[in-house]
């Protein structure tokens, strides 16, 4: 298992990782994207780097607490306690702005893009997955190369591609 995680300003980053292991069957991967520019945040953090590492923390207390493999059941309970735990924390310890617009209540924000995959890869196998927002999963094949798993969770259909230079609601 190898992780890549690369900051531009060390730091400062708004991302989070969670490998999960401790199942025998499968290991989970989730990568959490925070949307740092949404909000101010609190603790000398931004909103994004908060609202990513408590979405990771939160994902890995509900697979410890739960069994694989990753059902719609638990996909939705993760959601939900995320959902949850980051207004929770943005209610208790933020500020309402005053600013309108689509973005102004969305205090803490971040994606989600989690890949259950099994521990023993044979000829077949079935990787399962769950996200929120526009992080994406990936697989990488030698014969069919780089392979979308997942959709933008959106309210406008493109491709991944164009939402890299994009930044739709």
């Amino acid at each position: 298992l190898m992780q890549v995680h690369l900051e531009i300003s060390r730091d400062k980053g708004e991302d989070n990782y969670l490998i999960y292991q401790d199942d025998p069957e499968s290991t989970v991967i989730a990568v959490f994207d925070g949307l740092g520019g949404r909000s101010a945040g609190f603790d000398h953090q931004t909103g994004g780097q908060i609202a990513s590492k408590l979405a990771s923390t939160a994902t890995k207390s509900i697979l410890q607490d739960s069994r694989l493999p990753l059902t719609p059941s638990l996909s939705e309970q993760i959601q939900t306690r995320i959902c949850q735990l980051l207004k929770k924390e943005a209610d208790t310890k933020m500020f309402h702005s005053r600013l309108k617009g689509t973005l102004a209540g969305k205090r803490l924000c971040t994606t989600l893009a989690l890949a259950a995959i099994p521990n023993i890869l044979e000829n077949n196998y079935t990787v399962q997955i769950a996200w929120i927002g526009d992080s994406r999963i990936y697989f990488l094949s030698p014969q069919k190369g780089l392979q979308q798993l997942s959709r933008d969770d959106l309210e406008v259909d493109k491709d991944a591609l164009a939402m890299i230079r994009e930044d739709p609601p």
